[in-house]
């Protein structure tokens, strides 16, 4: 029983340690929506929420409307470059942490990979590489903050053909060089730690 608790325990204070900062943000191009069934064409550069995206190559950002056939819920972005190399970094710059992110496959029948490479702040760079099922519908994807994705300046990724995904709901935040939990985190944290004073209490008076 004791090791049933200690392991809970462990769990719950993993599960607070990972979770979002208290300041994050949710980058979801809502403001880009267009009824209509067409793409429609943003430029090479896209602010909000503290965060700008880059785009390199000849056609900069685009979204399909909301008849489209490949509009996949809710606005969202893709590079109409092939080999287009799309950048995240704060307005201004600084460093931050970058959560997760949403991505839609265009091509449903071609599972494509999407390679992220961040520069790390204080130097060192990080990659994560995510494998896309083939099926119609986003899918989100966490960066671990252990490895580093919780202090970086800048996060590229790039198409490995035209149009090869549409990426959405980006979770990030400005770190200032000290990720803060939330207070739903801290209780977690808490019972976390209380859950493991118990458990070496116990194992003391035996």
């Amino acid at each position: 029983m004791k090791n049933y608790i200690l392991s809970m325990a462990l769990v719950v204070a993993a599960l607070a340690l990972g979770a979002a900062p208290a300041n994050a943000v949710t980058i979801d191009f809502q403001s880009l929506e267009h009824v209509d069934a067409f793409p429609v064409q943003h430029g090479f550069l896209y602010s909000e929420d503290g965060f700008t995206l880059s785009a390199s190559g000849a056609f900069g950002f685009a979204s399909y409307g909301t008849g489209a056939t490949y509009f996949p819920g809710s606005t969202a972005l893709f590079n109409g470059t092939t080999s287009g190399v799309t950048e995240l970094a704060l307005t201004g710059g600084g460093s931050f942490s970058l959560v997760s992110i949403d991505l839609v496959e265009l091509a449903f029948a071609n599972v494509r990979g999407v390679s992220f490479i961040g520069d790390v702040s204080g130097g060192g760079v990080i990659g994560q590489t995510f494998a896309l099922d083939g099926m119609e519908g986003a899918q989100t994807f966490t960066f671990p903050s252990f490895i580093g994705w919780d202090n970086v300046i800048r996060v590229s990724w790039s198409n490995d053909s035209a149009f090869s995904h549409q990426f959405d709901n980006i979770v990030a935040s400005a770190t200032n060089g000290t990720a803060v939990p939330e207070p739903a985190s801290l209780g977690l944290l808490g019972l976390g730690f209380a859950g493991l004073a118990w458990a070496r209490r116990g194992a003391r008076q035996q």
